[in-house]
């Protein structure tokens, strides 16, 4: 066994070296002018290689770099600056409609998406009408709601839990080590579905084009970020001052969120990749551990995209659901 991890780590390293090298490269070979990866080996394993032994022994080394697209600058590993003097305030218009104890509603009606600034599919920043009003899940799912639906189908628990449940303790932490498929199904077994990208770009960030979802200004202790400096997952909720103008909690940070969307080009984005298209699943708001292990920059502003095969599955993602 122990061989057998080794080799698999080893190859997993030949793997990264091979890909660092080049333009914005992407898993097909996608060079940008202008970017730069920079693979190091302590990234490539802590994103991509399951942390249990008996996970480890089955990894494929080819998952490394397949499931989504690398991206780095050499500048963009600083904090963003805030882009007014003075912190916005929420408009009238981000007033959630209703408010249940789990889901907040969200109004129909247009709001900023995207970024200009630094990576060129977050871009161009453009108004997004979505023309119903929608439910959010407040929280990320939790294990302990998770467990409920592991229950009552017969679906396979995380492979990180043991005897069919989590640890003592960890009750409202969010679920980790799911697929898409895993998300979606427990989201239609509650009578909810997955958000799409553009309704979880609005319900955490509001109608003001803010950075954050607390607002323009990164701050270290409102999230569970890299930068925060905790190391591990979070219960749900433990940021309120981070959450977004509807009232999300941890929409940056703690996990990466699925959402229902393929990974696609905005309109007017003038930057093709291979990597476009009905093959790669959209993921949003960053984790405890994520992108800046590949040095690619901040993730937790809400307009950073991830974008993963619907069959990854690893210890910073979770999801939330929307009706």
């Amino acid at each position: 066994m122990l061989a057998d991890v080794i080799r698999r780590v080893s190859a997993i390293v030949v793997f990264c070296a091979a890909m660092g090298s080049g333009g914005w490269v992407s898993a097909a070979g996608d060079p940008h002018a202008g970017m730069s990866d920079l693979w190091d080996q302590e990234a490539c394993r802590a994103c991509h290689l399951p942390t249990h032994p008996a996970d480890q022994a089955s990894f494929d080394a080819a998952t490394c770099g397949s499931c989504h697209e690398l991206r780095r600058t050499s500048e963009d590993t600083r904090v963003l600056p805030p882009i007014d003097e003075h912190p916005r305030k929420p408009k009238a218009a981000d007033k959630p409609l209703a408010v249940t104890v789990d889901m907040v509603q969200i109004p129909a009606g247009p709001f900023l998406m995207g970024y200009d600034k630094r990576h060129p599919d977050e871009g161009p920043m453009h108004t997004e009408t979505i023309d119903h009003p929608y439910w959010m899940d407040k929280y990320e799912v939790t294990n302990e709601a998770y467990r409920k639906f592991v229950e009552a189908t017969g679906h396979p628990p995380p492979d990180h839990w043991r005897g069919g449940s989590f640890a003592p303790g960890d009750e409202k932490l969010p679920v980790v080590y799911v697929t898409w498929h895993d998300a979606h199904e427990y989201c239609a077994w509650a009578g909810k579905r997955l958000p799409t990208e553009a309704e979880w770009e609005k319900a955490a960030r509001g109608t003001d084009g803010r950075l954050f979802p607390w607002g323009d200004t990164f701050d270290a202790k409102k999230s569970n970020s890299p930068q925060s400096g905790i190391g591990h997952l979070t219960p749900v909720g433990s940021f309120p001052q981070g959450k977004s103008p509807y009232g999300l909690f941890d929409a940056s940070g703690n996990v990466w969120e699925w959402t229902e969307s393929w990974y696609l080009p905005y309109p007017g984005n003038t930057h093709p990749t291979v990597n476009y298209g009905e093959q790669y699943k959209v993921v949003r708001g960053g984790s405890y551990v994520d992108c800046s292990f590949y040095r690619c920059g901040l993730s937790a502003p809400v307009f950073n995209r991830g974008f993963f095969k619907r069959e990854t599955k690893n210890s910073g993602f979770g999801f939330r659901c929307a009706k």
